[in-house]
């Protein structure tokens, strides 16, 4: 904010990350995001990485149909779906979990698969990052102001996990 010269009390509206990405980062994000929300009453609203990797896309001038795809983990890909034209980028599938081999089926028919990590270049994709910056680009009718609660990180895998057992108590 410094380097900007901008003071806490000008800053009116927040634009959080919301994923998928660093698990543990994107729930910081959120949590400095309510924070503030909490301090300063500034409007908050989310976008997913994916999202941002279409703007990424479109400001480079790359026109057509295209699929972003963002490293899940477990030898899986987060998936999307966008059309970019001139006059910018929609939304054309919402996200969802694909094996690698499904990535690699889509890059071989000649499908343009663009996503920040570097497996998916050798999938067949291209990489391209999402920019903090890039976020200005979203005009304010797309972007849905929410409450700070309402901030959720992007994670569509089912979440499971076993409650570890209570420590013994040894005698």
């Amino acid at each position: 904010m410094t380097q900007c010269d901008c003071s806490e009390e000008s800053v009116e509206a927040i634009v959080i990350g919301l994923g998928p990405g660093s698990f543990a980062g994107v729930r910081a994000g959120i949590a400095f995001a309510q924070g503030w929300r909490l301090a300063r009453r500034v409007k908050l609203a989310g976008v997913e990485s994916a999202e941002l990797v279409a703007i990424r896309c479109w400001l480079d001038r790359v026109r057509g149909p295209i699929e972003v795809a963002i490293d899940a983990q477990r030898g899986d890909f987060y998936l999307g779906s966008f059309e970019i034209s001139g006059s910018g980028w929609i939304e054309s599938e919402p996200l969802r979990i694909v094996s690698s081999d499904e990535i690699s089926k889509r890059t071989k028919v000649g499908r343009t698969v663009f996503g920040p990590d570097v497996v998916l270049e050798s999938l067949g994709g291209q990489r391209a990052f999402p920019a903090a910056g890039d976020v200005g680009w979203l005009s304010t009718d797309r972007l849905q102001w929410v409450e700070g609660e309402l901030l959720e990180p992007v994670y569509l895998r089912e979440v499971n996990f076993v409650k570890a057992i209570p420590p013994r108590t040894v005698i």
